[in-house]
């Protein structure tokens, strides 16, 4: 039961530390953290399984086997190494994809 919870909680935790060792000290918001690890908790699950089913071949019945101990070792191999990989291309993303928005006070005579 404890290696499925590691399994499958950790590479997100993987994920948001390299994100916010880059910060250098800035202060977490503890919202903005909740929201950033779910979505790095749901990236994560879905890539990994991905990678089983499609790119090893595994059936459906090997790749939800969470009872084996080998089958949780890759998983969590393969988790791990996704989540180093998400983290960079997360942080890629941010700095390409960035809106900024500019607002102007209009005085009452210009209405």
């Amino acid at each position: 039961m404890w290696m499925e919870f590691i399994a499958l909680f950790a590479p997100a935790v993987i994920t948001l530390s390299v994100r916010y060792r880059k910060n250098n000290g800035t202060a977490w918001e503890w919202f903005r953290y909740v929201r950033e690890y779910i979505t790095a908790l749901l990236v994560n699950v879905w890539s990994t399984q991905a990678v089983i089913v499609y790119v090893l071949r595994a059936t459906g019945e090997e790749s939800g086997d969470f009872v084996r101990f080998v089958f949780m070792i890759k998983y969590l191999l393969i988790a791990c190494v996704l989540a180093f990989i998400t983290a960079y291309i997360w942080e890629g993303l941010a700095k390409a994809l960035s809106v900024s928005a500019q607002f102007e006070e209009r005085s009452n005579r210009d209405k």
